[in-house]
């Protein structure tokens, strides 16, 4: 399974390099896909998504 977020050159090139990671985290957890192409036979998509957005949004600053 692959899951991919886009992400546009010019925002990236906007984002001082202090800020990347909470920018990319904030990204990340804001666009993951609510239902991805395929999903694996008997995978809870649902639980997985929200554990990675759990994860990766601990390296977001709360706003």
């Amino acid at each position: 399974m692959a899951l991919h977020v886009s992400v546009e050159d010019k925002a990236l090139l906007r984002v001082e390099p202090e800020n990347m990671v909470n920018y990319l985290s904030q990204l990340i957890v804001e666009k993951l896909p609510e239902r991805p192409l395929r999903i694996p036979k008997g995978l809870d998509y649902s639980r997985l998504r929200t554990a990675m957005q759990k994860c990766i949004g601990t390296f977001a600053e709360v706003r």
